[in-house]
């Protein structure tokens, strides 16, 4: 249940939420499934943007030790920061301790916002 942050506490979104954790190799792969409910009519919308960039969505906090930071994209650009374009899917890709990693976002066809 997504609830506010008030006294009231009151319900805005139900979330049935499915993750399966699978390792192929040294690759660790995390399926993440979420379907959400409003509980009546409301509007979703984001943190307007500042000088830290609003918050838009689904967030990821990287460890500290991460080192050439970039975003990749599925066409193959990379920047250091988002770019507001729509893309099949991105990651976040470096260097963590002398290996290399990175969190990829493949948001399902289905989506009906995808690409996104």
């Amino acid at each position: 249940e997504w609830r506010d942050a008030t006294p009231e506490r009151t319900l805005r979104l139900t979330e049935r939420r499915t993750l399966s954790v699978r390792f192929d190799g040294d690759v660790v792969v995390i399926d993440w499934a979420s379907r959400q409910r409003a509980a009546h009519d409301l509007t979703l919308d984001r943190t307007p943007y500042t000088t830290w960039g609003g918050y838009g969505g689904l967030v990821v906090r990287c460890d500290p030790a991460l080192a050439d930071a970039r975003i990749v994209f599925d066409d193959g650009t990379q920047t250091q920061r988002p770019v507001g374009e729509r893309h099949a899917w991105g990651a976040f890709a470096g260097t963590l301790r002398g290996e290399e990693a990175s969190v990829v976002f493949l948001p399902h066809p289905t989506n009906r916002r995808f690409p996104e």
